[in-house]
């Protein structure tokens, strides 16, 4: 399997369903085919769309797929976004960056984004992910789904955590801590950055 291609888990739609009253995302900027998550729309990569259709063109054409890199599109107007980015350290801090920029642009307009992210509070790709309005740990590790066959895959050797750029902070909290037992935590601005 490739380290950039983990499918979340049950667990975390279940989050998005309690936080968005039984709706899924607008927008999922780093969709795959076997996606449980039921975003309006998803962005596929080219290799993912071509497993789906005979042609990326043909798949192009369908109502919620867009063929593209999430992290080249701007995800407005989108009000409810989810994502999922790679977790391989080529994407860190790329996805690191557009999701606090998007998370930013997201609260201005009164959207929400949820990102599960990869756990490294150490790395310097973190620090986007600690502007988030809250961040939330589930207290285990969670089973992923396997990207070619839907089905669960073991618990990876890593730890994640759901980051949250919005106002309905409360919302998010009581969501996340029924979906997945764990802590939240609000991010405070240091002085100096440290």
């Amino acid at each position: 399997m490739d380290r950039t291609d983990f499918l979340t888990p049950y667990e975390v739609v279940d989050v998005l369903r309690l936080l968005w009253n039984g709706e899924g995302p607008d927008l999922d900027p780093c969709g795959s085919p076997r996606s449980v998550v039921g975003a309006q729309v998803a962005v596929l990569e080219p290799g993912h769309a071509a497993a789906l259709c005979v042609t990326v063109e043909r798949l192009a054409a369908c109502a919620g797929v867009i063929v593209g890199d999430g992290l080249a599109l701007d995800w407005a107007p989108a009000r409810r976004i989810y994502c999922n980015p790679p977790y391989s350290r080529a994407h860190n801090d790329a996805w690191a960056a557009k999701l606090a920029a998007e998370g930013a642009a997201a609260r201005e307009r009164g959207g929400e984004l949820v990102a599960l992210v990869r756990v490294s509070t150490g790395a310097a790709h973190f620090a986007g992910v600690w502007t988030a309005d809250a961040v939330h740990f589930p207290g285990s590790r969670l089973a992923f789904l396997d990207a070619g066959t839907g089905e669960r895959l073991g618990r990876p050797n890593f730890d994640v955590a759901l980051a949250y750029w919005g106002v309905r902070v409360p919302a998010f909290a009581d969501a996340a801590g029924r979906g997945l037992p764990g802590a939240t935590v609000r991010p405070v601005a240091l002085a100096g950055g440290a």
